[in-house]
């Protein structure tokens, strides 16, 4: 009987990756071709953010993500420019004074913020496929409408504590909704194509009743950074 019942359960999981396989392969399809996808070394966001509540800010910010794990995100708005970094396994951030930029401060993130550094650069540079590579895995969620439309549901877990929930077109491929391990919701509406790869012409996350919207008005792909630039700045 237990030989009957580890049959069985070798035969599930094996048939959740072949599903698996298949719904990362259309929603791949659906950004773009093969050869484009696996070119891509870095992508450099350009665009403003807004932020609605409580907090409301209006900023221009640039989100520069290279392989392996490099990462920086420079945010400004008023006379204050934020600058988020990721350098492999070491994450820090400087706030400064536009115009006096000796008046600084920096300080370094600590591990939990580090590894949600680390998987989003996965996320904006993997297009879905090989996070097995990284330590983490695949679920296979079922089907959900999401707005009447129907979709595959994937839990992409990059550790115990981050997962992305990715709500996938059954039809077209097309990521639709993704939510997050803490609750967060993020939708994508419009397109950019560049070099062959279609990127949200805007990003909208909805949080704690807060919402933030980034909308791009350039994505350059393939730009060579030097690690140095993603590196601590010295204090």
């Amino acid at each position: 009987m237990l030989a009957l019942v580890l049959a069985i359960g070798a035969s599930a999981m094996a048939g959740d990756e072949k599903i698996i396989d298949e719904i990362i392969a259309r929603a791949r399809a659906f950004v773009g071709e093969e050869s484009a996808l696996e070119s891509v070394q870095s992508i450099r966001f350009h665009g403003t953010l807004k932020a609605e509540g409580d907090n409301a800010i209006e900023a221009e910010v640039t989100i520069i993500v290279m392989r392996p794990a490099l990462q920086k995100i420079i945010m400004q708005h008023d006379d204050v420019k934020e600058i988020t970094g990721l350098s492999l396994y070491d994450g820090w951030q400087k706030i400064e004074e536009v115009g006096n930029e000796s008046n600084q401060y920096v300080m370094m993130l600590n591990v939990k913020q580090i590894r949600r550094l680390q998987a989003n650069s996965w996320e904006a540079l993997n297009f879905f496929k090989g996070i097995e590579e990284k330590g983490g895995h695949v679920e296979f969620l079922g089907e959900e409408d999401v707005d009447g439309l129907p979709c595959s549901k994937l839990a992409f877990v990059h550790s115990p504590a981050i997962s992305f929930f990715r709500f996938i077109d059954v039809e077209t491929g097309r990521l639709v909704m993704t939510k997050t391990e803490s609750g967060g919701m993020i939708t994508e509406e419009g397109s950019i194509e560049v070099e062959g790869i279609r990127f949200p012409k805007k990003i909208i996350r909805e949080m704690g009743g807060t919402r933030t919207t980034m909308e791009f008005d350039r994505i350059t792909l393939n730009e060579d950074f030097e690690k140095d630039f993603f590196e601590v700045p010295m204090f």
